[in-house]
């Protein structure tokens, strides 16, 4: 761990043999304040496939000197955790998520429940039937329902491509 002993240094920046500048630092272990707990927000959270969310890591006391969390997954085919705290969920499962502080290694852990949840209905901006003259166009946009379906991927297809066609963004 860093500033474990008292003591000064000298810090000396060259350039070649021509220019050289130093500084002096002083350090006083005493004077870091450690942290003494960390919590994680939230403690358990259900999310469904592909989705993410942010963990919030909460460092006590406020006016610790070093609040560099490191977060880390038990399992990362279940769901993955960024050094930002940003977690994935990728298969169905629960996992443990952690996340330690640098210099005194405090944890917490947050429990992750990751679920697949299934489209159940596909909506359209449009109604039933659209007229269109010869060169026109119109773009038909598909709501995936529930919002937080696990795969919201939505493909588009014209039954009779002589007439008309669609592209990808639903562009007839």
């Amino acid at each position: 761990t860093p500033f474990e002993k008292e003591g000064t240094i000298t810090i000396e920046a060259k350039y070649r043999s021509l220019i050289s500048n130093q500084i002096q630092i002083k350090i006083n272990p005493k004077s870091i304040a450690l942290a003494t707990s960390i919590s994680l927000t939230p403690t358990e959270k259900t999310i469904s496939v592909g989705q993410e969310f942010t963990l919030t890591a909460k460092i006590v006391p406020e006016n610790t000197t070093d609040k560099t969390v490191t977060y880390v997954s038990k399992n990362s085919e279940i769901a993955t955790v960024t050094s930002d705290g940003v977690v994935k969920g990728i298969k169905e499962g629960t996992v443990n998520i952690t996340a330690e502080t640098y210099h005194n290694h405090l944890k917490a852990t947050t429990t992750i429940i990751v679920k697949y949840i299934p489209v159940t209905s596909v909506k359209l901006n449009v109604s039933s039937e659209v007229t269109l003259k010869k060169g026109e166009t119109t773009t038909i946009v598909a709501t995936v329902l529930p919002s937080n379906a696990s795969d919201k991927t939505v493909s588009y297809k014209s039954d009779n491509p002589n007439i008309a066609t669609i592209d990808n963004n639903g562009i007839v």
